[in-house]
């Protein structure tokens, strides 16, 4: 059975200006701010460039490699793919983006499309639910991040 095409978007309004969320989340080669992740290492290609690959380390020990699809500055968004994972999806393709809001401060999303992954055991709202924990948790930590 070929598992449907999912999607997940989570958002949070802060009321900062869009450049200071952007400043901690908008490079591929850093993600202290999420606090799942132990560690990443870029494994090849600049940071900002197409193609380029991290390997992230999370707290429990688990691995993923990333890579680069665009990196758009000044656009405060990037696009990314996931190659390996320990989660129980395929296909995964994902966005982070900020953008500022007319009335001040801004909005950070994340969004991602991914198949459910056969031989798991899970249906595929639980493979949605594991994948917008993971994004709650990183955006909720964005107001305090440093």
């Amino acid at each position: 059975m070929n598992h449907p095409v999912l999607e997940v978007m989570e958002t949070i309004v802060l009321l900062s200006p869009a450049d200071e969320p952007w400043r901690r989340i908008g490079r591929f080669d850093d993600m202290s701010w999420h606090p799942a992740i132990a560690g990443l290492e870029m494994l090849d290609g600049a940071a900002s460039d197409a193609g380029a690959r991290r390997r992230l380390t999370t707290a429990d020990g688990g691995q993923l490699v990333e890579c680069l699809v665009e990196h758009d500055m000044a656009g405060r968004t990037y696009r990314y793919r996931m190659e390996t994972s320990p989660l129980p999806l395929t296909d995964y393709d994902s966005t982070i983006s900020v953008e500022a809001l007319a009335k001040g401060g801004c909005r950070v999303c994340w969004r991602s499309t991914f198949r459910g992954l056969e031989g798991t055991g899970l249906d595929d709202e639980a493979v949605r639910a594991i994948v917008a924990g993971i994004y709650r948790a990183g955006l909720d930590a964005l107001p305090t991040a440093s």
